[in-house]
This record gives structure tokens, C-alpha cells and sequence, in this order.
């Protein structure tokens, strides 16, 4: 064990570092073991190449193309893998010079990738079975939203790389933190007299919004930005999610935090949110959507215009309508906010729950009852 390294256990029980500050430590974990057995066994032609190997890890360049490959993960082996990648680097080098470079550039360390490139960023948070279509699909968003100026440079000025909170806070207090310090930039501007325009705040801040029906429904938005990209948004139209306009406002504004504050490799940003992406950060970006979406001063007025109690599913179904958003955001939100306690959270959902399934027994009855009468008349 390195002597500079130390096991400290934090308040969440992880701790979040760099790749560089693990690899590193972890190279001379191999280093020391290698060495060791070579001193063991000086002849063994064996040992000498599991030293050597261990050795070459450090040669970067040699070994970037890889790296990047493996990032990207487009595959569940390396065969898969490696073709997922090929077929990325393919359609890529159909395109002009300069965004193809925006896509594929990468820094480097001895050890790890610091700066990923746009495509491997993205490509690592979709599932590892994605299919082609949606890869080039997705490939050609990034490429449309190429610019060779600084077209985002005003946006940019606004945007600001924040660790994820390790405070034993809740999981989203920093995320409406976040959403409160958006607003505030603003002086409240962003807020109408009863529900936030996301689309006339992503306009206002030049980012690029792109309807795009993908085959895996389980991605719900993707976030693009960089050195020489407009700031731009795809909305996967498949999504179920996405199908109602509650739900596709709050894939916009969850997008928008990534946009913002997700921003690990300086001015390089593809995130996809599905399954496959990082829980913390997702569910930081679904608390700043839902403040975002819900500031104090509109959920207050909504509670306020009630004529009777908060504590059912129907008052909670009108404050949602007037906010436009989805009822089980603004039943999280307003027991997050204090209007609601836990119980009552709790009783309201499971009320909804039964008023869902009764429904879709309905649904069903009315479903028999017609092809019941269909085969009447058939018989007739």
C-alpha cells in the first residue's frame, strides 16, 4: 500500500476523486507487486513481461485510441466495443475537419483520459447494447450543433463546473441550491404569474432544443455543449416520459442542469440521461428541474388560490396543473418545501396508485366489453 495513501470513510460513505488520483496509486500498487515477484523469481520470463506491460500502461498516446474505445463502452465485449467505436470514427470522418476534431479530441495523462472527448462523453451514458441507428443518430446531433465561433460564449459565462455535495445533506438540497441560484441570477425574471416557460429560457440562453424519436426508449434527454458547439438539447420523443408536456418541461430543465453545472471536463459536455448515467448526478439535475420548474414564490400562490385543503391528491393535481408539471414531482416537491409531511406524502401516492390501477381496470372492462359486442354482431 502507497504510504501517501489513506482509507478515510466519509459522511455518505464514498469519497469523489479524480481518475489521475486513483490511477496512480493503483499503478504503484502493480509496480511494487511486480517488482516483488521479479525479486522472487529473476528468471521468470513471465514476470518480465507482466513488469514490462505494467510499465507500458503509462505510455499514453500509445494507448489513448483504446481508452477512448473503452469509454465509450459501445458494446458488452471488446469485439462489440471496438466495432461501436469504428463505426462512430467512420461517420465522422465523413464530416468537415473541424467538427470531426470537437468530437474525437482528448487529453491525455500518463495513466488516464483527464479530457474526454464530446463522443465518448456521450456514448458512455447510453446502454452498452445501443443500437447503430441511434449512435449515428445522435452523432449527427452533436455535428449539427458544431460552430467554428463562439456562438455560446454568452452561455458559457453563465455556466460553472460544481462538485456533487458530499455534506450528508439530502439528495436534493443541492439541487434546488443550484436552481434557487439560477433564478436569482435572473432577479426572478424566468418566473411567470403562474408556471416557468422553460422553452422561452432555454431560447433566451441560445440553447438549441432537437425533437429525436431514438429506438432506446429508456433515454430520456441528451445535453451537448463545448469549445466550438451551441449548447443544445434532444428530447427523445419515444421516451414515455417525454409524451405529455409536464414530462417533456422537466426533461428540458433537467437537461438544462447538466448543461450548467455537469461540466467535469471544463468546456467539454455530452451527457445522456437514462439508466446507464451517473445516479448522484441525475438526481441532482431532478432536484434543480423540479425548483427550476417550481420556484417558492408560484408554489405558494398555487397553495394559496386552493379553496380547500393540500393534504389530498386532488389539491395536489391542481397545484400541479397550474405549475404544469407532473403530479408525483410536485407531491415530492411540496413535502420538500415543508407544505406536506411525510405521512401525508405517502397517503396521498398510494391514493394515486389506486385511482391508477381502478382506472386501468376500467380501461380493461371497456376494452372486453367492446370486442364482447363486436362478436354479438359478428354472430348476428
Amino acid at each position: 500500500m502507497p504510504e501517501h495513501v489513506d482509507f478515510a470513510e466519509s459522511a455518505s460513505g464514498f469519497s469523489r476523486l479524480p481518475p489521475a488520483a486513483v490511477a496512480d496509486p493503483l499503478h504503484e500498487v502493480l509496480a511494487g507487486a511486480s517488482d516483488y515477484l521479479l525479486s522472487r523469481a529473476p528468471a521468470s520470463e513471465r514476470f518480465r513481461k507482466l513488469r514490462k506491460r505494467i510499465t507500458d500502461l503509462r505510455a499514453a498516446e500509445r494507448h489513448r485510441e483504446r481508452r477512448l474505445m473503452w469509454l465509450a463502452g459501445l458494446g458488452t465485449n471488446e469485439h462489440t466495443v471496438h466495432a461501436g467505436w469504428q463505426r462512430v470514427k467512420r461517420y465522422l470522418s465523413r464530416c468537415a475537419e473541424l467538427p470531426r476534431r470537437a468530437m474525437l479530441e482528448a487529453s491525455v495523462s500518463p495513466l488516464v483520459v483527464t479530457g474526454s472527448c464530446r463522443a465518448a462523453l456521450m456514448f458512455g451514458s447510453l446502454a452498452p447494447n445501443v443500437g447503430k441507428a441511434d449512435v449515428l443518430a445522435l452523432a449527427d446531433v452533436m455535428v449539427a450543433l458544431h460552430d467554428s465561433g463562439s456562438a455560446s460564449q454568452s452561455f458559457e459565462s453563465i455556466c460553472d463546473a460544481v462538485p456533487i455535495e458530499d455534506s450528508g445533506a439530502p439528495s436534493w438540497h443541492q439541487g434546488y441550491e443550484l436552481a434557487e441560484r439560477f433564478h436569482d441570477r435572473f432577479d426572478g425574471t424566468l418566473v411567470g404569474d403562474a408556471f416557468v416557460d422553460v422553452d422561452g429560457i432555454l431560447e433566451t440562453l441560445g440553447v438549441e432544443v432537437v425533437e429525436r424519436g431514438l429506438s432506446d426508449e429508456t433515454v430520456r434527454g441528451v445535453a451537448f455543449d463545448g469549445e466550438r458547439q451551441r449548447p443544445g438539447i434532444l428530447v427523445n420523443s419515444r421516451n414515455s416520459a417525454n409524451e405529455h408536456s409536464f414530462g417533456r418541461r422537466f426533461t428540458l430543465a433537467h437537461e438544462l442542469c447538466h448543461l450548467l453545472f455537469d461540466r467535469d471536463a471544463g468546456a467539454q459536455l455530452a451527457m445522456a440521461s437514462g439508466p446507464w448515467a451517473p445516479r448522484d448526478v441525475e438526481r441532482r439535475a431532478n432536484a434543480f428541474a423540479a425548483m427550476v420548474l417550481m420556484p417558492n414564490p408560484l408554489v405558494q400562490r398555487a397553495v394559496a388560490a386552493l379553496t380547500g385543503a393540500l393534504e389530498t391528491a386532488d389539491a395536489v393535481g391542481q397545484v400541479a396543473h397550474r405549475l404544469r408539471t407532473g403530479f408525483k414531482s410536485t407531491l415530492w416537491h411540496l413535502k420538500n418545501l415543508g407544505y406536506l409531511d411525510d405521512f401525508a406524502r405517502q397517503r396521498i401516492e398510494e391514493i394515486k396508485e389506486i385511482e391508477v390501477i381502478e382506472e386501468s381496470i376500467e380501461a380493461i372492462e371497456e376494452s372486453i366489453e367492446i370486442e364482447e359486442s363486436i362478436e354479438i354482431k359478428e354472430k348476428t
